[in-house]
């Protein structure tokens, strides 16, 4: 099996999370909380696994 290595945006993947957060809770700045933690996943300083597969038709 190849693994090839993918950049992923984590504020992409973390964004209907953060939109339902924020309509939750209106009067915290919830993108804002998650800002640092995105720019370190996006700097891979936090490790993070995520497996895709390749669909062959």
């Amino acid at each position: 099996m190849k693994l090839d290595n993918y950049r992923l945006n984590w504020d992409v993947i973390l964004k209907k999370e953060i939109d339902f957060l924020s309509k939750k809770y209106p009067d915290i700045d919830i993108k804002g909380s998650y800002a640092s933690v995105i720019k370190l996943l996006n700097e891979n300083k936090i490790m993070s696994r995520i497996i895709l597969r390749k669909m062959n038709s």
